[in-house]
């Protein structure tokens, strides 16, 4: 991991910054700022704007920046979410940001790392990594890199769940939006010295969990060469079929006004909604619902990414052959916990709430937690087991 950024941090970048630096993306000069050894450009668009009558719609691709001089020195702003970034929030989030060595000649390229947030599907942002360090320590060893990172949809406007939108084919929309990211890297990356064949793609969380997922396409070799699973893969989580989630999805419409009654039309509704309502909608329905993270990835059947259960797709040998690192970031495991779990008890009934799949038994499931409990004991010298 490397340590978030923060806004005051990014105006001491600007105070910092030396002549800005510019690069030309098709017909528009784009500037970005220039600190220490590093060029950083941020907040430059892959996707046309998600709004109004392509919000619930899967990305569409941004041909060309609108105007001809684009001021990359801010990253982008967070995508609409509830949570400590809400006030800064947007439905226009569809960006990038990327960092980069200095005084590179226009015939270098360099390797590209390709960073995906977690959050649980609910939260988070890319402009919360400060990338300096990384890129600073691979110039430093001598095999210095590009680093990129970008915002997809979240929470019910990227993870749609129940009825109707299976039936709109708005699934999984966020993890379409990864994948039109990836896209743009491909597109674009050379303008930035980047080698678009050495893209690797690592993220955490959720972020690493979304990689999971996009390894059932195979789609996903033409667009990186490996990855790093960072405290996740595509079967971390729960995955279930969109009707599972059909009351959270209605509790989500039905917090929003003039939606209330809505029942076969709800996605054609919520394209009317301003935004400040769907923030509104998104925190009464993550308050109500039963689930810690209820809008994630779920199956989205023939010709979708996620078709079926990650392990079936596995074992039918159904995933991209790139070359991959898994591991665990240090005290994920204690993030995650909730603070008010203090028996086998409690633990047992949050893991089958929240981390079980549909093909299991209640039987089998409950035996199977309590031999996780019996794994991991009360023992004060190893640390709390909840």
């Amino acid at each position: 991991m490397f340590p978030k950024v923060s806004l005051t941090s990014l105006a001491f970048f600007a105070i910092l910054a030396k002549a800005s630096p510019t690069v030309q993306l098709g017909n528009s000069t784009v500037t970005g700022l220039s600190f220490s050894n590093l060029e950083f450009y941020g907040g430059i668009p892959y996707a046309e704007p998600p709004i109004g009558s392509l919000r619930f719609k899967r990305p569409v691709p941004l041909r060309k920046l609108s105007t001809p001089t684009f001021d990359a020195t801010q990253p982008g702003a967070p995508c609409l979410q509830a949570g400590s970034q809400s006030n800064s929030s947007i439905e226009d989030c569809l960006t990038l940001n990327i960092y980069k060595p200095s005084g590179l000649g226009k015939n270098v390229t360099l390797p590209v790392m390709a960073w995906i947030h977690g959050g649980g599907d609910m939260i988070g942002a890319a402009r919360s990594y400060n990338a300096t360090p990384i890129v600073e320590q691979s110039i430093a060893r001598g095999t210095p890199v590009i680093y990129v990172s970008f915002n997809y949809r979240l929470g019910p406007l990227g993870f749609p769940q129940g009825r109707e939108a299976q039936s709109a084919n708005a699934l999984n929309l966020g993890l379409r939006d990864q994948l039109l990211a990836l896209q743009w890297i491909q597109d674009n990356i050379a303008v930035f010295n980047g080698d678009k064949s050495k893209v690797t793609l690592f993220g955490e969380s959720a972020g690493a969990m979304s990689i999971g997922v996009l390894y059932l396409n195979s789609n996903l070799q033409n667009l990186v060469r490996a990855a790093i699973f960072q405290s996740g893969s595509a079967g971390a989580g729960h995955v279930f079929e969109a009707t599972r989630g059909q009351a959270d999805w209605d509790n989500f419409v039905r917090a929003v006004p003039g939606c209330t009654d809505c029942r076969e039309n709800s996605i054609e509704c919520l394209q009317k909604a301003n935004s400040s309502v769907l923030l509104q909608a998104i925190e009464t329905s993550w308050a109500k619902s039963n689930e810690g993270y209820p809008f994630v990835a779920v199956l989205d059947g023939p010709n979708g990414l996620l078709p079926e259960l990650p392990s079936v797709l596995m074992e039918k040998g159904k995933f991209a052959r790139v070359p991959f690192i898994s591991g665990a970031n240090l005290d994920e495991g204690t993030y995650m916990t909730r603070p008010n779990v203090n028996s086998s008890a409690m633990i047992e009934s949050f893991l089958i709430s929240n981390y079980t799949t549909p093909t299991v038994s209640a039987k089998k499931l409950k035996e199977a937690v309590q031999k996780l409990v019996q794994l991991y004991p009360d023992v004060p010298s190893f640390g709390s087991p909840f």
